[in-house]
C-alpha cells in the first residue's frame, strides 16, 4: 500500500481477530512517503506474516515511513519481513503505540524479521 503524500488515511483492520494481511509484497508492506503525509493510522493489522499471525509471508519492509511527519502505527503486528520491520527515513513526529515487532500474533513466539525491528535513518 502506498500513501504519497496522504492525509489522514486509515489502514484498520477491525481487530487482531480480524486483521488485515499486509503481506507477499516485493517492496514495502506499507510505504508512507513524504512531509504532506501526515495524520495517517496504521493499526490492528498483521504485517508480514500470514492470516492466522504465526508464519512469515514477507514484504521487503514491512512499514516505511520516508519524510513522513506525525502518523500514528498502533497495535500491529510487524513481522517475518525480509529487512526491517519498520524503516524511518528522516521522518519524524511520528507515534509508535502497542505494536508486536518481530513476534506471532500472540507475542509467544519469534519471528523476526531479517534486519532490525526498527531502523531510524537520518
Amino acid at each position: 500500500m502506498l500513501l504519497n503524500g496522504a492525509t489522514r488515511t486509515s489502514i484498520v483492520g477491525s481487530s487482531l481477530a480480524g486483521a488485515s494481511v499486509i503481506s507477499g509484497n516485493g517492496g514495502s508492506g506499507i510505504a508512507v512517503l513524504g512531509a504532506t503525509a501526515q495524520g495517517n493510522l496504521i493499526a490492528t493489522n498483521l504485517i508480514g506474516l500470514g492470516r492466522l499471525g504465526t508464519n512469515a509471508v514477507p514484504n521487503r519492509w514491512g512499514i516505511l515511513l520516508s519524510g513522513a511527519l506525525f502518523n500514528t502505527i498502533a497495535a500491529n503486528v510487524i513481522s517475518g519481513n525480509l529487512e526491517d520491520g519498520v524503516r524511518l527515513v528522516e521522518a519524524s513526529g511520528n507515534e509508535f503505540l502497542g505494536n508486536k515487532i518481530g513476534t506471532d500474533r500472540a507475542g509467544a513466539r519469534a519471528v523476526g524479521n531479517g534486519w532490525d525491528g526498527v531502523s531510524l535513518t537520518n
